[in-house]
């Protein structure tokens, strides 16, 4: 799966295929090009059978119906068998008002579980972090957890795709995430991250800093 393209990417960097198991994240500007992504990569998941996961405050069922009618999806019959299915941002990522690490990861590994179990030849799970996380009990571990994803799917290869506004988050936050994702999505290509740094070495040098 690889994002269609919207203009050229930036020079020196090759767009790149992105294989199950990819770690994937988005800096956007904008509320349109959140959205743009957001339904065009739901949208190539659930043309590929694969079970689709969003966790935003932005998906709208009738802007999906829009969008993908002539793409032939039936996005109420996608919802109905469950093949797609949408959290809002404090159920995904605030249950009870905090963040809590450890049931996300959980979550991830029994959906992947449960999906291939049921004959799904993927799974993608699209996630809009939350301003309110910044503020929240376990808030603070937001680094941690993306680095454990990236462990996670080594094992159990899904597609993740985390959306950060890099209007809510300050520049500091927004550099340390994308230390932690080895893929971008910059003008909609995917790109490889040259700022990445493996997850196992990210977290022995915060241990270390701590």
């Amino acid at each position: 799966m690889t994002p269609e393209p919207t203009s050229h990417p930036p020079k020196g960097r090759a767009a790149v295929q992105i294989a199950p198991g990819a770690h994937i994240c988005q800096i956007y500007t904008s509320d349109e090009e959140r959205d743009e992504l957001l339904y065009r990569l739901l949208a190539q998941g659930l043309l590929a059978k694969e079970r689709c996961v969003c966790c935003s405050d932005h998906f709208e069922h009738d802007v999906a119906q829009k969008r993908w009618a002539n793409k032939g999806i039936d996005s109420s019959a996608a919802l109905e068998s469950e093949q797609l299915t949408v959290y809002d941002c404090e159920q995904a990522y605030l249950p009870n008002g905090r963040f809590e690490p450890e049931a996300m990861l959980d979550f991830l590994t029994g959906l992947y579980d449960s999906s291939t179990r049921q004959g799904y030849p993927g799974v993608r799970i699209i996630g809009e972090m939350p301003a309110d996380i910044q503020k929240a009990p376990g808030g603070e571990r937001i680094l941690e957890y993306e680095c454990r994803v990236s462990m996670l799917l080594e094992e159990h290869p899904a597609t993740a795709v985390c959306q950060y506004d890099a209007r809510i988050f300050d520049g500091a936050t927004i550099l340390e995430v994308l230390k932690v994702h080895p893929v971008t999505i910059t003008r909609g290509t995917a790109l490889l991250n040259p700022l990445f740094v493996p997850p196992q070495d990210y977290l022995d040098a915060s241990w270390n800093r701590a």
